[in-house]
């Protein structure tokens, strides 16, 4: 919660409230073996940010993503949460 609290509260960090409209539908997503519904609305999210990185232990998921064409055509970056720390600066936490 105070990860939530802290992007929310802080105005130098860029933020957005989205609704499922808001969303491109990607149709392509369905049947992706690896990618389920939960998935599907997370990466419909990302695709609305320039350059948005996934960071996940669902290996399945990074499998089908990093294996479909989506992830390349909206410059996703997906990674496991060891690898995003190189990512993140001392103020992004």
């Amino acid at each position: 919660m105070s990860i939530i609290s802290n992007i929310l509260g802080n105005p130098d960090k860029d933020n957005h409230i989205l609704s499922e409209e808001d969303l491109e539908s990607l149709p392509e997503l369905i049947g992706i073996q690896g990618i389920d519904e939960g998935d599907r609305l997370l990466v419909r999210i990302a695709v609305m940010v320039q350059d948005a990185i996934i960071v996940t232990t669902d290996g399945p998921f990074i499998a089908a993503l990093m294996g479909s064409s989506i992830a390349r055509n909206h410059n996703i970056t997906i990674i496991r949460p060891e690898d995003a720390i190189d990512l993140a600066g001392p103020t992004d936490i």
